[in-house]
């Protein structure tokens, strides 16, 4: 039997996508069954038994057959019964009749159709490639077999039970009585499943690509993925169909042609008319038409990337056949290529070197997929140890690959190639980034500054130039380092894809759509797509899918079918009676296609573009994080323009516009552009706060180096003028329409500028020139609307936001306000938020919502302390405002003294003995302790009272009865502080001590107060208690803190950092041992950071009581304003001037004449100290190196004393 493509036979037309399901309705069961049941049972089933005159007849039969075969095959549509919906019985009825459906039965039941199919598989790949005629009848049977390997999960998981549960269909329905997959039958015929796999060494290239694709089907079945129980190598194991490959005497030539698959590259071209290849084009980019040669290699590659995953248990055929030890995958070295060809030789050969640019250039599509192969290798925990030493130690892949990727990407004008070469970059800069932190943790320092310092550099630097950080004029402000470079290419190349894209669309819609709208305006353009959708009565939405690297994108195929549903539901309901109606919609439904078309090229082109910054984002994060110190060339120079730079040119790139805004017609609205716009620029800005930080490190690192090398002092400063530049870049970035759409974007920006602002300070200080630098910041935001516009966009987060970002936006508007301080006018901060009424809105939410949060933080197990950090930020924020007269004044005009009186957590103080206040020991461990959550809550509200006690004058008595109102409400926790501070059974902590320290300071400074203790006096009959309450325990604290240093035993470090200081001796503290300490441990704590600390906080406690025992004294002895009053003395000592036991509780004059010796005594030991340390530092090489490191670690510049040696050492030890 001859079948012609010309004939009469109803499956004889390639370009048909159905089959006639009504045909002989009138005398049997309808469809074309009959004429396919005579093809399989009267030509495919008896073609071995005829006899032919020319052997090659008997192929030319089985291959028409087999055509009828795979026709009827393609045309089966399962989409009824594959999504899970019930399918009708009309569709039941047509998958019933359908042949491609009794052809998928016959070969899950085994049947003679599948020993046919291997009866034709079995002429073997020699006698194909030898230009035998079997070789169409093998292509076809191949395609077949991967037909039924992808139908058969709807056919036996959909379609026989529904049809098995269907009622009456018209016609008798026979089942065969066991079903199953493919794969299981083909588990019991080893010799055909390698056949199967020896047609990867086909030269046709269609043959090759069917035998991959079924290789990869294969791989990934449950059925030959499983563990093969007939190995047992030494507690081996091998999933079946690395058994079946190793175990058999082709395993070497199918090494060979696999490798001979990835290396083949002729050129073709894809037939688009065929409709196997119409077919696998359903959707995006990478569904397009390749050559089958191409289409091979990367199905060869798809192989491989998918059987090297966390999922498929090693060792799988992509490690067999990249050359992994089947014994030892994760542990034996790789073969050398001398040795034994691998897979793994064959892909890092396309790569290699120069090859990297060509393939990228020439096969964009393979490129990517080769470079997502080797990152997954190296990232795998199986392959990552292996696959990085073989990588590493023969090609040096990393820093060559680097060397060899050109900045620009060629061909951006073909969305397509650009695609692919911007998602291969992302491939292998994740690679890199794996490297290079891989070199870092391993301590290999000469290969992570190669790559390191590589990336660095000048882009215009030749890259075999030793020197990378060679000086050129003008090169702080007109080099760009490599790895800004390729940040700029990745952008432009988005950009040019995204107007050749844009072009590409106008032809279009003008060469297919110029007559669509002729009746209804002038334009050939007119009508969006969305509302061409809606005349139509479709939703374009639920055609989204995604493609296999994620990227959701309209499935045209399935447009297709929506778009003829819904011209015949119009046609069906009259709608399109005129002419003119039918016109309409065919226009509407052409625009609908092309532009979805379009929509899904700029989809897949933005996702790459994502993919490409996100690596990209990867490998610069390495670089500033754990790979910063190994810049080592330019010394500390280099680092900090190359921290600037990085800062400068992320800035650049996060404010950048959304390029392919205008490219996406069917997007639902603008807001949703900006957010896919901001999600993306958001993973940048993480990048650009990481660098606003490490430059404010080098800045300030900078700063000490410089103060210890006189000999550079003649080194030019940072310019002013580029340091603004960016600065206002940061402010433009916080205000583009992307960051107004995404809180993450506009908080990392802010917390950019927090550090940008922080190191701006550091290095004013250091360069001298602070007036010109702060002066320059503050006039960006006071010369021009940014500034309000940025005080507005911060403010409003402070007020609204999350809980993180509003603790970023409090400490942001704390940096701005504190660019006000140098400058004695109204300050631009307070002017704004009083304007816009920001203030009252900050001072009632302390009341309002956050006092009930904050009480929740003082439970034992707080769920969450978000609400602690906000109000830390925001507590900062006010003092710093309080520290100047218009910033106290407006917080005093919008109650903050009454809200902090009225707050109820400022009341739940912990007892001082409770330890850990009853937490359980999960909470101990990752929260502090109840003591310190509170600590952390009543220091900001003293510390603000304090800051306005010193702005508030002495005539404003309602301020201050708001004040004493303040320790009125909170006596108790006052009360409390004090007599922790006296009580000898409570240890003190440093925490104890500074709160004892600011309620000594408040009560000194409400005392003063004559209104304030004449209406605490009115007020004493009716139980009120106030700062009168608190006289003795304000005097207890000086016989227990003023008389010697008995307070040392009582000394407890309260956490990690203070048992850190209590281990590392103080060089400020008198060397001398005191007299009354007997305990060595006492002597070494006293003497210890920890000890110093401490003792400057008792002191700052002792003056603070007597100060207030002198205006207790002063106000008992009369008004100085009225002398004709009588005069009585009324000291706060008692009068005994030997020590007595009453002077354990008061003090006496006898404790006032110790103390005063003491503080002499003391003076004197430091005035010693001081000069011999003054004589040290003028003669600092008799210093040794113990004492200036610990001179160093004391000092402000005790951060960077692992970067200074013992000469840098000395030298700063002259001016500290």
């Amino acid at each position: 039997m001859h079948v012609a493509p010309g004939s009469d036979d109803p499956l004889a037309a390639a370009a048909s996508a159905s089959v006639p399901t009504d045909l002989g309705a009138a005398h049997r069961v309808p469809g074309v069954a009959p004429y396919v049941a005579f093809v399989l049972d009267s030509v495919l089933l008896k073609a071995e038994q005829r006899a032919y005159r020319v052997a090659d007849e008997k192929w030319a039969v089985y291959a028409q057959a087999l055509d009828v075969v795979e026709r009827s095959l393609a045309t089966l549509d399962l989409g009824a019964v594959a999504g899970g919906a019930e399918p009708g019985a009309d569709a039941l009825r047509a998958l019933a009749t359908h042949p491609g459906f009794e052809i998928v039965v016959r070969v899950l039941c085994g049947s003679r159709l599948l020993d046919v199919l291997l009866r034709v598989l079995d002429v073997g790949v020699d006698a194909v490639n030898g230009g035998a005629a079997a070789s169409a009848a093998v292509a076809a049977a191949l395609r077949i077999v991967l037909r039924v390997l992808r139908v058969e999960a709807a056919v036996l998981r959909g379609a026989v039970p529904a049809l098995a549960e269907a009622g009456a269909l018209g016609f008798a329905l026979n089942l065969p009585r066991s079903l199953t997959t493919l794969e299981q039958l083909l588990l019991a015929r080893r010799a055909a499943v390698v056949q199967l796999v020896t047609f990867v060494g086909a030269v046709d290239a269609d043959i090759r690509l069917a035998a991959v694709r079924i290789v990869h089907v294969l791989a990934d079945s449950s059925a030959f993925s499983g563990v093969d129980d007939r190995v047992a190598r030494d507690a081996l194991t091998l999933n079946r169909l690395v058994s079946m490959v190793d175990g058999s005497a082709e395993s070497v030539r199918i090494m060979h042609a696999f490798i001979a698959c990835l290396e083949a590259d002729e050129d073709g071209a894809a037939n688009a008319a065929d409709a196997r290849v119409v077919l696998d084009a359903a959707r995006g980019i990478d569904d397009a038409p390749l050559a089958p040669p191409q289409a091979a290699r990367l199905a060869a590659v798809d192989l491989l990337l998918a059987n090297i995953a966390a999922s498929k248990p090693a060792p799988t055929l992509a490690h067999y056949l990249l050359g992994f030890s089947l014994a030892r995958p994760a542990a034996a070295d790789l073969p050398d290529p001398a040795q034994r060809a691998t897979c793994l030789h064959a892909v890092l050969d396309l790569v290699r070197g120069e090859r990297a640019a060509a393939l990228l250039a020439r096969r964009p599509r393979l490129a990517e997929r080769c470079y997502h192969l080797l990152h997954r290798l190296c990232a795998d925990p199986v392959t990552s140890d292996v696959a990085t030493r073989y990588l590493r130690a023969r090609e040096d892949f990393v820093y060559t690959q680097l060397r060899a990727l050109p900045a620009a990407v060629a061909g951006a004008a073909d969305a397509s190639a650009a695609c692919a070469q911007l998602h291969a970059r992302a491939w292998l800069w994740r690679t890199a980034a794996l490297e290079l932190h891989a070199l870092v943790l391993q301590d290999s320092r000469a290969r992570a500054k190669l790559v390191a310092e590589w990336l660095v550099a000048d882009a215009a630097q030749p890259a075999d130039d030793g020197d990378v950080f060679a000086a050129r004029p003008g090169a702080f402000l007109d080099a760009q380092m490599r790895l800004l470079a390729l940040l700029d290419g990745v952008r432009h190349a988005h950009r040019d894809a995204v107007a050749a894209l844009q072009r590409q669309q106008r032809d279009a819609e003008l060469e297919y759509l110029d007559g669509g709208d002729d009746d209804d305006d002038d334009d050939p353009m007119g009508g969006s797509a969305r509302d061409d959708a809606a005349l139509l009565g479709v939703d374009v939405g639920s055609c989204l899918a995604s493609t296999a690297r994620g990227c959701a994108v309209y499935d045209l195929q399935a447009l297709a079918v929506l778009l003829r549903r819904a011209e015949s539901a119009l046609a069906a309901s009259g709608a399109l009676a005129s002419a003119g109606a039918r016109h309409r919609a065919h226009a509407a439904a052409r625009r609908v296609a092309v532009r979805c078309y379009f929509a899904n090229q700029e989809r897949e082109l933005f996702f790459a573009f994502a993919s490409a910054l996100r690596g990209w984002k990867e490998l610069a994060e390495i670089v500033v994080t754990s790979a910063w110190d190994r810049v080592e060339a330019g010394g500390r120079t280099a680092r900090e323009r190359t921290a600037f730079q990085l800062l400068r040119g992320l800035a650049q790139a996060v404010a950048e516009p959304d390029a392919s805004a205008a490219a996406m017609p069917l997007q639902a609205s603008a807001a949703e552009r900006e957010q896919r716009h901001a999600d993306v620029r958001a993973a940048l800005a993480s990048t650009l706060t990481l660098s606003a930080e490490r430059l404010g490190r080098e800045w300030a690192r900078a700063g000490v180096l410089l103060r210890t090398a006189p000999a550079d002092s003649d080194a030019p400063p940072q310019p002013v003028e580029p340091v603004l530049d960016a600065w206002r870049l940061l402010i433009g970035a916080a205000l583009t329409p992307a960051a107004q759409a995404s809180l993450q974007l506009r908080g990392n920006v802010y917390a950019s500028m927090l550090h940008f602002l922080r190191g701006l300070r550091r290095l004013a200080e250091r360069d001298g020139a602070r007036s010109r630098l702060v002066a320059g910041a503050r006039d960006v935001l006071a010369s021009s609307t940014l500034g309000d516009r940025l005080l507005e966009t911060v403010s409003a987060d402070a007020a609204d936001a999350s809980d993180a970002w509003k603790t970023v936006a409090f400490s942001l508007l704390d940096a701005l306000a504190a660019l006000q301080a140098g400058d004695a006018r109204a300050s631009r901060v307070v002017l704004f938020l009083v304007r816009k009424n920001f203030f009252s809105s900050y001072v009632g939410a302390l009341l309002r919502r956050e006092d009930p949060a904050l009480q929740l933080t003082l439970q034992p197990d707080p769920a969450s302390l978000n609400a602690l950090y906000i109000y830390e930020a925001k507590m900062a924020f006010f003092i710093r405002l309080a520290q100047r007269a218009d910033g106290a004044d407006k917080l005093i005009e919008n109650g903050v003294l009454d809200v902090l009186a009225d707050c109820a957590f400022l009341d739940m103080r912990p007892s001082a003995g409770s330890g850990s206040g009853g937490e359980s020991s999960f909470a101990d461990a990752f929260i502090p302790a109840r003591t310190e959550r509170f600590h952390q809550l009543l220091m900001p509200a003293l510390d603000l009272l304090l800051a306005l006690a010193a702005r508030i004058g002495r005539d404003n008595v309602t301020v201050w009865m708001k004040v004493a109102r303040f320790v009125s409400q909170h006596h108790g926790v006052l009360e409390a502080v004090l007599k922790d501070a006296a009580l000898p059974a409570v240890p003190l902590s440093s925490a104890l001590l500074a709160e004892a320290k600011a309620v000594s300071a408040l009560v000194f400074y409400v005392a003063r107060q004559r209104a304030v203790l004449d209406r605490e006096a009115a007020l004493a009959g009716s139980g009120h208690v106030g700062v009168a309450s608190l006289h003795l325990p304000m005097l207890a604290l000086l016989p227990k803190l003023a008389a010697g240093r008995a307070w040392i035993q009582r000394l407890t470090p309260a956490n990690d950092v203070e048992r850190a200081q209590a281990q590392v001796a103080s060089p400020l503290a008198d060397t001398a041992n005191s007299s009354n300490d007997d305990s060595s441990d006492a002597v070494d704590l006293e003497h210890s950071v920890f000890g110093q600390q401490a003792s400057e906080l008792v002191d700052a406690i002792v003056q603070n009581a007597l100060a207030y025992a002198q205006a207790v004294t002063e106000r008992a002895a009369g008004n100085p304003r009225q002398p004709s009053q009588p005069q009585h003395l009324r000291p706060a000592f008692s009068w005994p001037i030997e020590h007595s036991r009453e002077s354990d509780y008061l003090p006496s004059l006898a404790l006032l004449v110790a103390f005063v010796r003491q503080s002499l005594a003391h003076i004197d030991r430091g005035r010693r100290a001081r000069t011999e340390k003054q004589r040290l530092a003028k003669h600092s090489s008799e210093m040794t190196t113990s004492d200036l490191r610990r001179l160093i670690a004391a000092s402000p510049y005790a951060e960077a004393a692992d970067d200074l040696g013992p000469v840098q050492m000395r030298a700063l030890a002259t001016v500290l």
